[in-house]
């Protein structure tokens, strides 16, 4: 989903002026990365030892990093992990 300039800056401008309530509760949005075979080995190995999907961990991995370990710790309502789950070894 590739948006044009005005339609980011109607959907960006609506949380700032408060037309939207930003919502933790459903992931909608999805963000393509390349990665290099290496990189996509590594991350299906390390998914694996957590338990996940290589996907599941990348937003993992994204949320440890913006909010912390501790921080903005994702919603029980949908029954998935939250960034400070994983393996417990």
């Amino acid at each position: 989903m590739a948006l044009t300039r005005p339609a980011l800056q109607r959907w960006a401008g609506s949380f700032w002026w408060g037309n939207t309530m930003l919502d933790d509760n459903k992931r909608v949005h999805d963000v393509k990365s390349w990665l290099t075979d290496r990189e996509y080995m590594d991350l299906c190995k390390a998914a694996d030892r957590e338990d996940r999907k290589p996907g599941e961990l990348l937003r993992v991995i994204l949320r440890r990093f913006m909010y912390g370990n501790v921080g903005a710790a994702q919603c029980d309502c949908n029954g998935t992990n939250s960034a400070d789950e994983g393996r417990t070894e």
